[in-house]
């Protein structure tokens, strides 16, 4: 699967979303404390959207579903076009609509564009024509790419104007407010008062402000002079890896956030091995209290030590698009404590003479889900000659052998990223499954099954299929994958 930003994809949401022209902020006064209030959110996330569909670093998951939200909020925005290099000289245009500018960032940027905002120290003035000007500071960096020319290219925190306008209230209808373009026209920069930091304020606090906080205080307990690669894993609730649209788009966040803030750290992306050696990982999960959201991150060292946690609260709105399904179903939740209780993943060992497998599909090797009519390829590593199992259970209990049988990770195969020929699209019925894998350095017992429509299913229950798959150096993983319809 191809992780990098769908240009096409965001482009259908700005110009098909049926629900793009209902995502405007309704205000419902014109008190220019909650008119501060209410803009701020809205940037927020509108930075967080384009923050994790420019970045690299994240996965395709986590940019689609921000690139739905950057479609409900930018539809018929103009930016200034800050794209080039101050010293190119072209004919590009000063001012870009959203879908121009959008396409320049990826043809121009293909490795990704490290972008920000930030409204620590951001002013707001309010215009007599019911427009609302927004002063912050604008980070970009990124390597620049055209005409077989390469450049690096950097904007320091400099400042630059967000304009938004209220439009005109009607009988029976609420006022809204809407960005309408981005530019470095700083004219009035001085009449603009400064905003108070409503992030302190829990009843203010956004899930960006969340991410924010914790990816910098993070950053701060990493060892930069020893550590280059993190592992990210999906945060989930309650830590029982069940992925759902917060997961993703916390996720997506909590990556960007802090690949800013630790510019050299390399994040481990889903369509790569992650490294043998040794690294960092990063496990978050959040529990729901009340109306409240905790989120908790731990920090786990190269020795598998937990150097840290680090956590923090938002008020749940019920009407964000990552609230709709926060807390799993029951029988979900069942699903993964019996299935947990009976395979788990080997813990991490670093010694080369030790055997080392890893298995992952196109979304990576954590909790992940799968969108109906989504594909599903699996890959497999090791770094020494094997015998490798894998074992699907879906969401009826039904176990079925992937690739119809067990294969081996032969000499001239070791350390390096093996796809499993077979791919599966993703079908009712919809819930907890998971993918098992167990690699030896022995044998295999036999296990019982029969062949339906060219699937091997198998007639062992999961605990004797876990019994026979254990011999001599033996190395189980497992990954939980939650499956929904569209």
């Amino acid at each position: 699967m191809n992780t990098k930003p769908s240009f096409l994809l965001l482009l259908f949401f700005l110009n098909y979303s049926p629900i793009a022209k209902s995502q405007t902020l309704a205000i419902k006064s014109n008190n220019q404390t909650e008119l501060t209030q209410e803009s701020i959110k809205i940037l927020k996330k509108t930075k967080a959207s384009l923050q994790v569909f420019f970045n690299a670093k994240t996965d395709a998951d986590e940019k689609n579903a921000w690139g739905q939200i950057a479609s409900h909020l930018l539809e018929g925005v103009v930016f200034e076009n800050d794209l080039n290099p101050k010293d190119f000289q072209n004919n590009d245009s000063k001012d870009l609509p959203i879908e121009e500018y959008l396409q320049l960032v990826q043809t121009r940027y293909p490795n990704g564009l490290n972008f920000n905002i930030d409204f620590s120290k951001a002013r707001i003035f309010f215009k007599k024509n019911k427009e609302i000007y927004v002063y912050a500071h604008k980070y970009m960096q990124g390597d620049w790419y055209f005409d077989g020319k390469r450049k690096t290219f950097l904007n320091n925190y400099q400042w630059c104007r967000i304009v938004l306008r209220q439009k005109p209230k009607k009988i029976y209808e609420k006022e809204e407010i809407k960005i309408a373009y981005l530019d470095n026209d700083l004219s009035e920069l001085n009449k603009a008062i400064i905003v108070k930091d409503y992030a302190n304020n829990i009843q203010q606090r956004t899930l960006e402000d969340v991410a924010e906080k914790l990816s910098g205080e993070l950053s701060k307990l990493i060892p930069k002079s020893e550590t280059e690669e993190i592992n990210i894993e999906k945060i989930s609730f309650e830590g029982k890896n069940i992925v759902n649209t917060f997961s993703t788009m916390f996720t997506g966040e909590l990556k960007t956030m802090l690949g800013l803030a630790h510019p050299s750290l390399k994040i481990t992306l889903p369509t790569t091995s992650r490294s043998m050696n040794r690294i960092l990982n990063l496990r978050s999960d959040y529990k729901v209290i009340g109306n409240y959201l905790e989120i908790n991150a731990t920090l786990i060292n190269t020795e598998g030590t937990v150097i840290s946690k680090v956590s923090d609260k938002v008020l749940i709105n019920n009407a964000e698009s990552w609230a709709k399904d926060i807390i799993p179903q029951k029988e979900y939740l069942t699903e993964v404590e019996n299935i947990t209780k009976i395979v788990r993943n080997t813990p991490e060992n670093y010694d080369s003479k030790q055997l080392q497998f890893e298995i992952r599909t196109n979304k990576g090797n954590q909790a992940q889900r799968f969108t109906e009519g989504e594909i599903l390829s699996i890959f497999i590593t090791a770094n020494r000659p094997c015998k490798v199992r894998l074992v699907y259970r879906d969401a009826t209990n039904s176990l079925f052998l992937m690739n119809n049988n067990d294969f081996e990770i032969k000499a001239q195969d070791i350390n390096r990223l093996i796809k499993i020929p077979e791919e599966f699209k993703c079908a009712a019925p919809f819930g907890i499954e998971a993918l098992i894998g167990f690699a030896t350095t022995g044998d295999f017992g036999a296990l019982q099954s029969e062949k339906r429509q060219g699937i091997t299913y198998i007639l062992d229950s999961l605990e004797k299929i876990k019994s026979k798959s254990t011999s001599e150096q033996t190395v189980e993983r497992f990954i939980q994958i939650t499956t929904h319809s569209k």
